[in-house]
């Protein structure tokens, strides 16, 4: 991100509802893509995420996935994807 923190909303113990939260990212390696997110499906799995319902849920948690965004920062071995590409992450990230 341009800035040094991550926004988004997160469920901070099971079932609750969801507030504001704001963290540090670890530092982008050299195969990884950074993302402005413009677009984020939340699904059942989410749901169950945040409820705990499958246990082993680390808290604070923030869901979604199937993201849609644009490229702002890139690994140093990274050469499929440039600055400012749009670009899609479906649900299982490696």
């Amino acid at each position: 991100m341009t800035e040094d923190k991550i926004h988004g909303w997160a469920a901070f113990e099971a079932g609750t509802a969801v507030k504001p939260w704001s963290y540090t990212p670890r530092p982008l390696g050299e195969n990884d893509v950074e993302i402005k997110i413009l677009y984020s499906g939340i699904c059942g799995s989410d749901l169950h995420t945040i409820k705990d319902e499958w246990a082993g849920t680390s808290f604070p948690a923030i869901v979604g996935h199937e993201i849609v965004g644009k490229v702002t920062k890139l690994g140093s071995g990274v050469s499929a994807h440039q600055i400012g590409d749009l670009v899609g992450v479906g649900a299982q990230v490696y």
